[in-house]
């Protein structure tokens, strides 16, 4: 579920890496042997970078988490971050949004780590800039998953709404056509009439 077809590779590979606690923050480098002073990159709180806080419980994290999750119908509250991307990957809702809902996850994490990166080295990024950037990845997945549908929106509630509500245009399957001398003639798309099986 972390491999969504449609969602860049390099935010997939970020999602595994998140999953398995692969990322190089002070309380893994801990784990492994490295001791050094520890300070939070994604708010002003004095304490040890973890995946945890990053992820779920930072102000931003919470805020983003909650923003999404509860408009698709799950409770945010008493989750940890790994209860909260599981929900997300097992969701129930109708097939054509499953994808959707299983990438969310991956967007959350790339942008909230983009966002900690980029306070790192001195540049501030709003939470609201966060939603924004998660809710375009999203937008961007569908565009690429149903070309069809026209006026993608870019909010994540309307997004739902279309969703769940899209009903694909059919494709003409025959064509009729008038003679004026023969009345009417039926002929397939394929090129099949009565007579001529058209192409195989």
């Amino acid at each position: 579920m972390i491999w969504v077809k449609g969602l860049p590779f390099k935010i997939a590979f970020f999602m595994w890496k998140v999953w398995k606690a692969k990322l190089p923050l002070d309380d893994f480098l801990k784990r492994v042997g490295y001791c050094m002073p520890s300070k939070y990159w994604c708010c002003v709180q004095n304490d040890e970078e973890s995946l945890q806080h990053l992820f779920f419980r930072s102000e931003t994290g919470k805020t983003t988490w909650k923003y999404f999750l509860s408009r698709a119908g799950i409770v945010v509250e008493g989750l940890t971050l790994y209860q909260a991307i599981t929900k997300c990957w097992t969701a129930n809702v109708c097939l054509r949004l499953k994808p959707v809902m299983q990438a969310l996850p991956s967007c959350v994490v790339w942008d909230l780590w983009k966002r900690r990166n980029s306070m790192k080295y001195g540049d501030a990024v709003t939470t609201s800039r966060v939603i924004y950037q998660v809710s375009s990845h999203l937008q961007a997945l569908v565009k690429v998953r149903k070309p069809r549908m026209d006026m993608v929106p870019h909010k994540w509630q309307d997004l739902l709404a279309m969703m769940e509500n899209f009903t694909p245009k059919l494709k003409v399957t025959k064509v009729i056509w008038e003679l004026p001398s023969a009345g009417w003639l039926k002929v397939n798309t394929d090129g099949a009439s009565r007579g001529n099986p058209g192409r195989r």
